[in-house]
């Protein structure tokens, strides 16, 4: 989900008719702020077809994704050394840019 700059008049007129729920789950994007954080700059480029993760030792992997029952073959390999140690309580991931980034997990329900 992208970063909305709208004005206030947009804003009021576009969350006025959502349930309070709603709404909250907009603010953070409403404000301008993002969720996520980016830990280490890994400038990773993607391959199409190859899942992208952060393995248990803090580095970048790829494995090949498993399309209409074909075998993937071959396993993981490393693709980048970003050397990150992880903290409770966060998703960590590969973003767009090929970045080492990290969201707040979702805990319970509102």
């Amino acid at each position: 989900m992208g970063v909305l700059y709208l004005s206030k008049l947009l804003i009021y007129h576009f969350v006025v008719d959502r349930p309070v729920k709603y709404i909250y789950r907009l603010l953070p994007v409403i404000n301008g702020e993002t969720m996520a954080e980016v830990v280490a700059n890994t400038g990773v480029s993607k391959d199409a077809g190859y899942l992208y993760y952060l393995g248990k030792d803090g580095n970048v992997w790829r494995t090949k994704m498993a399309r209409g029952g074909k075998k993937t073959g071959g396993g993981p390999e490393m693709v980048a050394t970003a050397g990150v140690t992880r903290a409770d309580g966060f998703l960590y991931y590969i973003d767009k840019g090929g970045n080492v980034a990290r969201s707040p997990m979702a805990r319970g329900r509102r």
